[in-house]
């Protein structure tokens, strides 16, 4: 069919335009290892993606620069470097799963891989490039310490060498414009350059000569043929043309650069065919062990805990192992005791997935020295209580869940009243969104947490649910918008569990197991109390801090506590290599626009420490 309008006018020498489209990750990683289809149309790209329990293994998409339709090709594949058949039905690449890579021909249609060669401990592939001429693989063979190129047939997989047997590593072979010669990276002279290798396995001429290192050549319809070129700041994107200059003939091994005059220019090293350096006979292999939980390491870690009540000093023993298999953290607060003080004990455990963790706690505050209100509310208290807490995470590409479920015993001795049991289950739901564009990021975040409970009182069931949006362009941090509502009932157990506004949560005892807190950090625990809340927040980033307005109430914002002030909020993950725990960082400065605390600005820090 004709592509242009009969008006009479001759047009020619037609091609298909891309009209500027672009392909953006939407979340997480991008994606890489563009190659163009025959049809000069289409990509086949590949892109880390998230299994379900986090981990990341690259799967294989087809991109039309046309339309701008994407298709995911293979699912969990693990899959590097795919090169397209002339056809475009299958793709030569590599597949690296068990700690060697594989080469493999993947169905472009199905997503089905086949296994052409296999890889082992000693023996790997790199970098597959298809004929567009004869469809035969051209791969990068390491064997022992060597890198050799071979020729691989895409149906049997049978290999034969396409290099001299020299002891010369080469790599990053590809074929040339004619479709059997082969253009690839050489190791002769102990500089990595470019050279022609024949359809008989003989190098034929180097293509240039650099100080720092070529690779990774690919040739242009042209006959030029482009490649990356190292040096002190990184690569250099280049081009050369064969024809345009002499090609020089590829340095024999004797012709290695040397000067025995020279403190610079190492002296000529002879090399054998069987392996590419003079190395000492290796060590054997030492015997396999259990893990176990691992070689202990343990840190010391001191903290500060400051605001409304004063100052409490912590210090934190933390044990963990080089994978996070067992983390331990021993927490001890002493200070102000209208702060929480006292100590928390916490042990994670992480087998399988499914991470279990056992939690202890004794806490004393006493919030009615900042506000007397809060000794009436039954605020002043020791508390003596454990919880055990299995979680899960499952990511998936942009998207992330995570479920938890928890069983709870407490013993509680407020000030003013009798002393009480509580015991609870819980199980908290947490699932973030993140979409991204040419420019802008968003995320959105939806938690959920509901507790059946009972106290010497009775019975109570709480819920509480927050949703949060943010947007922002480019690097920049997300401006967020918070909402949060909550409420409780049951029976006369929800009189000792009802909401308290004020504070921030305390650094021994895990917010999922004190639901009934509502963090206001500008004013004084207590100063709010109420079987309902419902909150709102906007944070505006100024890295580091953000500057927030912010407001709660127990009544239907009859009564609101609003506040507005810097904030940074910062969560520092746990480095099992390292032995560093999980830190969640709250430092900042607000001002309190109603009372009790009335035009009052506040600073407070925290640190609650994580195994």
């Amino acid at each position: 069919r004709y592509a242009d309008p009969d008006d009479g006018i001759t047009r020619y020498d037609a091609t298909f335009a891309l009209d500027g489209r672009s392909l953006v990750a939407d979340d997480g990683a991008p994606y890489e290892s563009p190659r163009w289809f025959a049809d000069n149309t289409h990509l086949l790209l590949s892109r880390r993606v998230p299994l379900r329990d986090g981990s990341l293994r690259p799967d294989l998409y087809i991109w039309s620069a046309m339309n701008g339709t994407l298709r995911r090709v293979t699912r969990g594949s693990s899959l590097r470097d795919a090169d397209p058949s002339p056809d475009g039905t299958w793709a030569a690449a590599v597949r690296c799963a068990q700690g060697w890579c594989d080469l493999v021909r993947v169905d472009l249609g199905s997503g089905e891989v086949r296994v052409l060669r296999h890889g082992t401990v000693s023996r790997n592939y790199y970098r597959p490039r298809v004929s567009r001429t004869t469809g035969e693989i051209v791969v990068a063979e390491q064997s022992s310490d060597r890198w050799r190129i071979a020729r691989v047939s895409p149906e049997t997989g049978e290999l034969r060498y396409a290099d001299p047997d020299d002891g010369i590593t080469r790599y990053d072979a590809t074929f040339a414009l004619d479709g059997r010669s082969l253009v690839a990276t050489s190791e002769a002279g102990g500089v990595a350059n470019l050279v022609r290798i024949d359809t008989t396995g003989t190098v034929t001429a180097r293509l240039g000569a650099t100080t720092g290192a070529a690779v990774a050549a690919d040739p242009a319809p042209d006959g030029s043929i482009w490649f990356l070129s190292l040096h002190s700041k990184g690569y250099d994107l280049r081009r050369i043309v064969p024809d345009s200059t002499a090609l020089a003939l590829a340095v024999p091994t004797a012709s290695v650069f040397a000067d025995s005059l020279s403190p610079v220019l190492p002296p000529t090293r002879r090399r054998i065919a069987a392996d590419s350096a003079v190395r000492p006979e290796r060590d054997l292999a030492p015997r396999d062990q259990p893990y176990g939980t691992g070689p202990s390491r343990v840190r010391y870690l001191p903290a500060s805990t400051t605001g409304f009540g004063g100052t409490t000093t912590q210090l934190a023993i933390v044990r963990s192992d080089p994978v996070g298999r067992l983390g331990i953290a021993l927490i001890g607060s002493v200070g102000s005791a209208s702060l929480p003080a006292g100590g928390a004990l916490t042990v994670a455990r992480r087998t399988s997935r499914n991470e279990l963790t056992a939690s202890g706690w004794l806490s004393h505050e006493a919030p009615s020295r900042e506000l007397a209100a809060a000794l009436d509310a039954g605020l002043d208290l020791r508390r003596l209580g454990g919880a055990l807490r299995m979680q899960r995470t499952r990511v998936n590409d942009g998207s992330e869940l995570t479920g938890a479920l928890a069983l709870l015993a407490e013993w509680q001795a407020p000030t003013l009243f009798r002393s009480t049991r509580r015991g609870a289950a819980l199980l908290a739901v947490n699932t973030t969104l993140r979409q991204r564009d040419d420019e802008v990021r968003y995320q959105e975040q939806l938690a959920v947490l509901a507790e059946a409970g009972r106290t010497d009182a009775g019975q109570y069931l709480r819920q509480r649910a927050a949703l949060r949006f943010g947007t922002a362009s480019g690097p920049r941090a997300l401006t967020m918008a918070t909402v949060a509502f909550g409420t409780i009932g049951g029976g006369g157990g929800r009189k000792r569990e009802q909401f308290v506004v004020g504070g921030f949560d305390s650094p021994l005892i895990d917010a999922m197991y004190d639901a009934r807190r509502v963090a206001a950090p500008a004013y004084p625990l207590g100063s709010a109390t109420g079987s309902t809340f419902a909150s709102y927040r906007l944070a505006l980033p100024l890295p580091p801090f953000d500057l927030f307005y912010d407001g709660v109430s127990t009544d239907y914002f009859r009564s609101p506590l609003r506040s507005y002030g810097a904030e940074l909020r910062e969560r520092i993950p746990a480095v099992a290599a390292l032995g560093t725990p999980e830190v969640d960082v709250l430092t900042g400065i607000a001002r309190a626009v109603d009372e009790p605390v009335k035009a009052r600005w506040r600073y407070y820090v925290t640190l609650a420490i994580r195994p």
